[in-house]
């Protein structure tokens, strides 16, 4: 995302606050053209779910009316949990990849495909 957050196989985002819960830095390594131009601004809305029995298989004769289980199949990763981004032009900070992918994308491209 272009204010240096990721968004990734689901559990990436527990991996990150675990790691800086244990002061551990987390590195991105990604080519720059998976990089997006854009913001996501409510993540949830564009996230795919995925049916729950994948997680969850419940018991014969178990009332399953007042369960309610939500599986997303990716993560948003804050960049505040990312140390470093190490791209095909070298590493990068998150606060950094704004100004990259500005370099990179002309404003055309921004608006590209809206009506």
């Amino acid at each position: 995302m272009a204010n240096g957050g990721i968004v990734n196989s689901c559990g990436a985002y527990t991996i990150a606050l675990a790691a800086k819960a244990y002061f551990k830095p987390v590195m991105v390594v990604s080519g720059v053209f998976k990089l997006s131009p854009l913001y996501s601004v409510d993540f949830d809305s564009c996230n795919d779910l995925v049916s729950p029995m994948s997680i969850y298989q419940p018991r014969i004769g178990e009332n399953q009316n007042c369960i309610e289980v939500c599986v997303p199949l990716h993560d948003y990763v804050p960049p505040e949990l990312i140390s470093l981004h190490i791209t095909d032009l070298g590493p990068q900070t998150p606060d950094y990849i704004y100004r990259m992918l500005k370099e990179m994308y002309s404003a055309e491209d921004y608006t590209l495909g809206r009506s």
